[in-house]
């Protein structure tokens, strides 16, 4: 009987005992879930060439769409990489976005360079009513690794080349002018441009003649 007696205070004793920890975990995954909102994002960016170049300038237009039934508060952005590495981001944004309302936010940075061949793989994480939200799905972009860029324009090319895909290709022409080939006029096509235009003018003098004498007539008969 008193073996009974001893499990039973052992039992008491743990729900006692347990039961501030049973709150705890309940009332943190309750927060959490409190916290949970529907969204949807939009990612632009702009560079100065196409694809972008490793190391230069990029602008991100980043734009979220609240597709809760309550509006939420948006403090912050970050553009990770795939390995978590930070490459943008904007703070103290400060911005309510209401339900079924779209955000839209521009970001500076640099364009880092690729993480796997020539494609860099990144997310897009919100900092949606001071807790980190990041996009299921990670995005990619095409980078240009910097040490394979020769030229980005034909300034940095020999008058005797043209850019093409970040390379000075040296042009295989006689006439080039502006880093172009043209297209060289020959001497017969000079001579029969300049003979055609004598004739022309030849035939214009001959009626502008036969013009003037007709009127001389007849202002003389009357």
């Amino acid at each position: 009987m008193k073996r009974i007696f001893n499990q039973i205070l052992f039992i008491v004793f743990l729900a006692i005992f347990s039961y501030p920890v049973i709150a705890q975990s309940f009332s943190e995954q309750f927060t959490q879930q409190q916290l949970q909102f529907s969204w949807q994002s939009l990612v632009q960016f702009q560079c100065q060439t196409t694809p972008c170049i490793e190391g230069m300038p990029i602008v991100w237009q980043i734009s979220i769409g609240n597709a809760d039934n309550q509006s939420f508060s948006v403090s912050g952005i970050t553009i990770k990489t795939v390995e978590g590495i930070n490459i943008g981001s904007a703070f103290n944004l400060n911005q309510q976005v209401a339900s079924l309302k779209t955000k839209s936010f521009q970001l500076e940075s640099i364009v880092p360079a690729a993480t796997k061949a020539s494609t860099l793989y990144y997310n897009v994480c919100f900092n949606i009513e001071k807790q980190e939200s990041c996009e299921a799905q990670p995005r990619s972009m095409l980078v240009w690794p910097i040490t394979n860029v020769e030229c980005i324009s034909n300034d940095a090319c020999q008058n005797n080349e043209k850019c093409f895909n970040f390379k000075c290709k040296e042009l295989s022409c006689n006439k080039i002018y502006n880093h172009t080939c043209v297209q060289e006029i020959g001497l017969s096509n000079v001579k029969s441009s300049f003979n055609l235009t004598n004739v022309l003018l030849l035939i214009i003098a001959i009626l502008l003649a036969v013009i003037a004498v007709i009127f001389y007539r007849k202002s003389k008969k009357h």
